[in-house]
């Protein structure tokens, strides 16, 4: 049935048709026990027996399993039930609880207390302003040996349910709560519990959001500067090369000797009437080619130059042909950094 997919408060009770543990009284006269049965939607199906006084423990297991998932309702001959049917003024279907609980004392023999009662609404005349209330009873006096043999068994009555003599099934909470304020009660308690798992909820994800807004705003910035970084980057690579470039040449001119110091030098070594032709330096060797007016006296100034080491001949002086200079070609070590 569609009607069970709804939720325990919207469901309809009191007419014998929710879903229920029923515990029923056996007369008296054949032992005076209960006999138990699980009510679904779909019908009853009998879970047993339960003899007066049965202590706790001897619940059967099918029993004790229904009792925990279900309401348990005690269901009494009709010889318990008190009924009586009241007509009111309109005013006080505002709170007509409160107002029966008051008027209880005067109704009926009993006070408030000493009974368990319940009520409904069977008519509402707007022009006469009143309304008609059935009242019904049950003395919590002449049912407390019954709660408590229940008890001792381990099951505890949440209400009545009593069969009038017209058939009508009569249900009555064995508490003081007011149904409908049950029902609220349950909501608000429902939407509490939403409201807790919503805040607990939201105080789990808070840090998480607040990482993942930061997160964003890092990446944001990350993403501003890097142009910027990506510039740096390049010149950085760049000094990099240049620096590589001049450690290089430094190393070449290290190794081979400084072409300008050496020509420098030379320059200032070689008298005026020489002149050179070619003038190469590798590997710290230089190497001269020109002509002189006198090619033997070229060795001994080179020699008394610090910077050069061992000058010679590299091949044989030729004299011009207007015998004026020697054609020569001079090597010597370049010792200078």
């Amino acid at each position: 049935m569609l009607v069970g997919l709804l939720p325990e408060y919207l469901r309809p009770t009191g007419g014998g048709r929710d879903p229920a543990l029923l515990v029923d009284v056996v007369d008296e006269a054949v032992g005076g026990g209960f006999t138990v049965a699980l009510r679904r939607w779909r019908g009853v199906m009998p879970l047993g027996a339960l003899a007066r006084g049965a202590g706790w423990g001897s619940l059967p297991r099918a029993v004790a399993r229904a009792a925990r998932s279900h309401v348990v309702v005690l269901r009494l001959p009709s010889r318990y039930l008190l009924e009586r049917q009241l007509t009111l003024p309109l005013a006080a279907a505002r709170d007509l609880r409160g107002v029966l609980g008051y008027e209880i004392d005067r109704l009926t023999p009993f006070s408030a207390a000493e009974v368990a009662w319940a009520h409904r609404i069977e008519a509402m005349d707007h022009a006469a302003d009143q309304v008609g209330v059935g009242l019904v009873m049950v003395a919590r006096g002449a049912i407390r040996p019954i709660l408590a043999a229940l008890a001792q068994a381990g099951l505890v009555a949440q209400r009545v349910e009593i069969v009038n003599g017209a058939g009508a099934i009569r249900s009555i909470p064995l508490d003081d709560t007011d149904p409908a304020q049950a029902r609220a009660a349950r909501r608000r308690m429902q939407a509490m519990i939403v409201l807790c798992l919503g805040l607990a909820a939201a105080a789990v994800a808070v840090p998480f959001v607040g990482q993942a807004v930061v997160e964003a705003e890092l990446d944001g910035r990350i993403a501003a500067l890097r142009p910027a970084v990506s510039e740096v980057e390049r010149l950085r690579q760049r000094v990099m090369t240049e620096a590589a470039r001049g450690d290089m040449l430094a190393a070449e001119r290290a190794q081979a000797g400084n072409p300008l110091a050496a020509l420098a030098v030379l320059t200032g070594v070689l008298p005026d009437d020489t002149f050179l032709q070619e003038i190469s330096l590798a590997q710290r060797k230089v190497m001269l080619r020109g002509q002189s007016g006198g090619a033997a006296r070229l060795i001994a100034a080179l020699a008394a130059e610090p910077a050069l080491r061992d000058p010679g001949f590299a091949a044989p002086v030729i004299r011009t042909e207007d015998g004026r200079a020697d054609l020569f070609t001079i090597r010597a070590d370049w010792v200078m950094p």
